[in-house]
C-alpha cells in the first residue's frame, strides 16, 4: 500500500486510560456500546423493522462505532464480497457521515478448496475428509464438504490476499476516514474450530498440512535432535520424518485416571500443543496482514479465548500466551456464556481479562441480551424463560456493567433482541444512559480494586485425556473433558460470582510475576501442572503476607521438569499445596459431606459440598397443552461433578472440613503455615459460602457479605440482584456515593451504605 494511503486513517487503538484499557480512535477513546449489524435484517415480531430503522435508532441511542458483518470465503466471489460491504457503508454514511466501522469478517471454507489443494483439508483418523455431520453456518453445499485445515499455508495464503486488497480499496476510497479497524469472525463460527462430526468415532487432523507442521513442531521444540524426541516419545525409532499423529485411543486414554503423563503421553501433548498453535499463528498471520496493510493505524480483533462452553483442547485456543504478546492484534471478543443467564444470574465472560490486560489489550463483549420480545427461537435455543420488561431492563444494565467495571467494551448484537431493544418507549432510555455513564467514567479511575485472584493454567489445559467435543452431540461430553468444563466454566458460573465481591481472573504465568498486582486470596481452578519455575515463584510470591491459597482438584500432580522422569506424581501435588495427599484409583462423584468447625463458620454440619447445586433452566416440549415450550428446572445434578482418581487428603496436620460420601475420605481440608493458609478442595466446585468464608480468613474486602453479584472497580460498584431486600455495602474507604442509573445521592461521606434492591435488578453506585 502507498503511503499517501495511510495518511488520510484514522488512528485506533487500544490504550491505558485512568487504570484500564479503552479503544481510542485519534487518541479519544469510544465508549461503550457498539453495535454489530447485519444488512437486511428483520425481526419476526415487526416485518418493518428494517435495517435503516435499526441503524438509524441505534445512532439515537448514542451508539458511534457499527460492525458490520460479511462473508469472505472463495477468492473468486471477492468483489462480490466487496460489494455487500459497500452497500452497508453507504446506508451507515447516509445516516451519519462520520460514522465509524469495523468490517465484521466471516472467513468461512467453501467447496472447490479441496479440489484445488487436496493436501490441504482437514483429514480424518482412517483418512478420509468428508466424515461431517453438518453445513452449519459454513455456507458449505453439503455436510460432507471437506473443510481447510488451519496448517494450510495456501488457506492463510489466500485470505492474506483478500484482506489486502478489502483494505487497499477501503483505504483510497471515500469511505476511508469511517473505517478504524478488522474483526475476524473467527475463520468460521466464531470458535476457531470445526466440529460437525462423531468425536466419540472420529479425531482430526490427518491432513498432509497438518502432518508437515507436526514433524517440523517437533524438529523445533527438541532442536533438530531426535535423540531427545525418541526420549521425551518413549519410541527408539521414531525420526522427525515418520512422527505420526496421535489415534483417538492415544487421546482419550489416560495414564492416572483423566490425567496425561507426560513421561508416557508426550506424543499427545506435543499434537495437541502444535494443533493449537496452527490455529494461532494463522490469527497471527492474518492480524499481521491488516496491521500492515494499513500502515498499523487500525485496530483488530477476533472472536478469541474461548476457555469455557467450547472445545477445549481441540479448538484452537489453548496456546493463548502467544496472542497475549503478539503485537499484531488488539482486542479479544466472545459472547457471555449461555448457561443460566437469565434475570438473577451471571453472564460470565469466557477468559482470563486480567491477563489480557496486563499484556495491554482489551476484551469485546458480545452483548447478545435477550430481552422479552427476542424471537421464540432465540428464547428457546438458548434456554432463556420468559421474563417481564422490568427484567429487560435489569438484564441490559446487568450485561452492561460487568465489563465496564472490568474495564471493557462491547457489542448490542441484533439477532437475539427484540424490537424494544430500539424503541423510544422500549430500551432506548436505558441505552442512551448508558452511553454517558461510560463516556463520563473515563474521567474517574478504573483500575481493579478485589483481593481475589482465580488462576487459569494454560499448559495444564493439555492434561485431561479427551478428544473434541461436537456441540450438536451431548454425548461427546465425557466426564474427561466435562472435568475442564467444570473446572473454568460451570464453577465461574454458579459459585465465584456470588462471594460478594468481585474476582479477577488470570492466566498462572501473569499472577506469580514479580510485577504482579498482590492479592490476598489465589484460587487456582486448573493447577494440575506446574513446572520447577512456576513452583519457585509460587513459593516466593504468593506464600507469604497472611494470604490464603485455594487449591482446586488435581493442583500440582504434574511437575514436567521432574528428575527421573517422575512427572506425575502425588509427591508434586502434596510439595505444591503444601498439604501430604492420597488418592484411589476410580471414577466417582465429588460430593462431599461437611463438619462445622470455628475457622469458617458458615458451615453447616451435615451439609453438602464439592458438587453442582444450583438449578438450571432447559426448554422442552409441553405434552399437556398447545404451548411449544416451557421452563422447567433440569435435573439439579444434571451433569455429575466426576474425578478420575480420587484424590484426598492425609495429612494429621490440616483441618478436615469435608468427607466424601464416596469412601468417607477428607475431600476439604486447610492448613495453615506461619504466614500464609493451604486450602485443598477434592473437586472442581466449592460453594460460595465456604469461599467467602475463607476469604474473610485472607482479611479480603467484601463490599457485601452475602451470595451477591458484584462488580467492582476503583469508582464504581455494581450489583445483580437474585432475591429482594436490604443490603449493607461496604466501601474500601469513606467515600461519597452515588447510584447512577436513578441519579440519586446515597451518602456524601460514608463507609458503608445499605438499600433495599427489589429481585432481579441491576444498580450501579460511583464512589468518589
Amino acid at each position: 500500500m502507498k503511503t499517501d494511503y495511510i495518511q488520510n486513517l484514522r488512528t485506533a487503538k487500544v490504550e491505558m486510560i485512568n487504570g484500564a484499557p479503552a479503544l481510542t480512535v485519534d487518541g479519544r477513546p469510544i465508549p461503550q456500546m457498539a453495535y454489530q449489524w447485519r444488512l437486511g435484517m428483520r425481526i419476526d415480531d415487526d416485518p418493518a423493522h428494517d435495517s435503516k430503522w435499526m441503524v438509524e435508532n441505534m445512532m439515537k441511542a448514542g451508539v458511534e462505532l457499527f460492525f458490520t458483518r460479511f462473508s469472505m470465503d472463495d477468492p473468486a466471489k471477492f468483489d462480490f464480497y466487496y460489494d455487500i460491504f459497500i452497500q452497508q457503508m453507504e446506508l451507515l454514511t447516509s445516516l451519519k457521515p462520520d460514522v465509524l466501522v469495523m468490517p465484521w469478517i466471516q472467513i468461512s471454507p467453501y467447496a472447490s478448496f479441496a479440489d484445488k489443494y487436496p493436501d490441504d483439508v482437514i483429514h480424518f483418523e482412517n483418512g478420509t475428509n468428508n466424515a461431517w455431520n453438518s453445513a452449519r453456518a459454513t455456507g458449505l453445499p453439503t455436510p460432507d464438504c471437506p473443510r481447510f485445515s488451519f496448517a494450510s499455508a495456501a488457506w492463510r495464503s489466500e485470505v492474506g490476499v483478500m484482506l489486502r486488497e478489502l483494505i487497499k480499496r477501503l483505504c483510497s476510497s471515500k469511505y476511508a476516514r469511517n473505517i478504524i479497524g478488522y474483526f475476524f469472525f473467527c475463520f468460521d463460527q466464531e470458535f476457531s474450530y470445526f466440529f460437525e462430526f462423531d468425536a466419540l468415532e472420529h479425531c482430526i487432523d490427518f491432513s498432509p498440512a497438518m502432518k508437515k507442521a507436526f514433524r517440523n513442531y517437533l524438529a523445533d521444540k527438541y532442536r533438530g535432535d531426535e535423540r531427545l524426541l525418541q526420549k521425551a516419545w518413549n519410541q527408539e525409532h521414531v525420526t522427525f520424518e515418520t512422527a505420526q499423529i496421535p489415534s483417538l485411543s492415544q487421546r482419550t486414554t489416560g495414564d492416572f485416571g483423566y490425567f496425561r503423563d507426560p513421561s508416557r503421553s508426550m506424543q499427545v501433548y506435543d499434537y495437541v500443543a502444535c494443533h493449537n498453535e496452527q490455529t494461532a499463528d494463522a490469527f497471527m498471520h492474518l492480524s499481521r496482514v491488516c496491521k500492515e496493510a494499513s500502515g498499523s493505524r487500525h485496530a483488530v480483533g477476533a472472536f478469541w479465548g474461548y476457555l469455557m462452553n467450547q472445545d477445549i483442547q481441540m479448538g484452537g485456543q489453548t496456546q493463548f500466551k502467544k496472542i497475549l504478546d503478539c503485537p499484531y492484534i488488539d482486542f479479544w471478543s466472545s459472547p457471555f456464556s449461555y448457561e443460566n443467564r437469565c434475570a438473577g444470574n451471571f453472564a460470565s465472560l469466557r477468559m482470563a481479562l486480567k491477563s489480557l490486560h496486563k499484556h495491554g489489550k482489551m476484551y469485546f463483549a458480545e452483548t447478545d441480551t435477550f430481552v422479552s420480545d427476542t424471537p421464540r427461537s432465540a428464547l428457546d435455543a438458548h434456554c432463556y424463560p420468559d421474563q417481564t420488561v422490568e427484567e429487560d431492563k435489569a438484564m441490559i444494565l446487568r450485561d452492561f456493567v460487568y465489563p465496564f467495571c472490568e474495564g471493557d467494551n462491547g457489542w448490542w448484537i441484533d439477532w437475539c433482541a427484540g424490537p424494544s431493544q430500539y424503541k423510544e418507549d422500549g430500551l432506548r432510555p436505558e441505552m442512551i444512559k448508558l452511553r454517558k455513564v461510560s463516556q463520563d467514567s473515563f474521567s474517574y479511575p478504573r483500575g481493579p480494586v478485589s483481593d481475589i485472584a482465580a488462576v487459569i493454567d494454560q499448559e495444564s489445559l493439555h492434561t485431561p485425556a479427551c478428544n473434541s467435543r461436537n456441540h450438536d452431540d451431548h454425548r461427546s461430553l465425557t466426564p474427561a473433558l466435562l472435568l475442564m468444563q467444570h473446572s473454568l466454566d460451570r464453577f465461574r458460573i454458579d459459585e465465584l460470582p456470588r462471594l460478594g465481591t468481585p474476582v479477577d481472573f488470570y492466566e498462572t504465568d501473569d499472577v506469580i510475576a514479580a510485577d504482579a498486582r498482590k492479592y490476598r486470596m489465589y484460587i487456582f481452578l486448573n493447577q494440575y501442572m506446574a513446572d520447577d519455575r512456576e513452583r519457585e515463584r509460587i513459593e516466593k510470591e504468593l506464600k507469604k503476607d497472611g494470604n490464603v491459597l485455594v487449591w482446586m482438584y488435581g493442583a500440582g500432580l504434574i511437575n514436567p521438569d521432574a528428575a527421573c522422569g517422575d512427572t506425575l506424581s502425588l509427591e508434586h501435588a502434596s510439595e505444591l499445596t503444601g498439604i501430604r495427599l492420597a488418592a484411589q484409583m476410580r471414577e466417582t462423584r465429588c460430593v462431599m459431606t461437611a463438619v462445622s468447625n470455628p475457622l469458617l463458620p458458615s458451615l453447616q454440619e451435615g451439609e453438602k459440598l464439592g458438587d453442582y447445586l444450583r438449578e438450571r433452566i432447559l426448554r422442552v416440549p409441553d405434552p399437556d397443552s398447545n404451548v411449544t415450550a416451557m421452563v422447567v428446572p433440569i435435573d439439579r445434578f444434571p451433569e455429575p461433578n466426576m474425578v478420575n482418581p480420587l484424590i484426598y487428603v492425609d495429612d494429621p496436620d490440616a483441618v478436615s472440613l469435608a468427607y466424601f460420601d464416596d469412601g468417607g475420605k477428607v475431600g476439604l481440608a486447610v492448613k495453615q503455615f506461619a504466614d500464609w493458609t493451604s486450602v485443598y478442595v477434592g473437586a472442581p466446585c466449592l460453594q460460595a459460602h465456604v469461599l467467602r468464608d475463607l476469604a474473610k480468613l485472607a482479611n479480603a474486602h467484601l463490599y457485601v457479605d452475602g451470595e451477591e453479584i458484584v462488580y467492582a472497580n476503583e469508582s464504581y460498584i455494581g450489583i445483580h440482584t437474585a432475591v429482594g431486600g436490604k443490603r449493607t455495602i461496604c466501601l474500601k474507604e469513606t467515600a461519597c456515593v452515588e447510584e447512577v442509573f436513578q441519579d440519586r445521592l446515597i451518602a456524601e461521606h460514608a463507609q458503608t451504605f445499605e438499600e433495599d434492591i427489589p429481585a432481579h435488578t441491576t444498580r450501579l453506585y460511583r464512589i468518589r
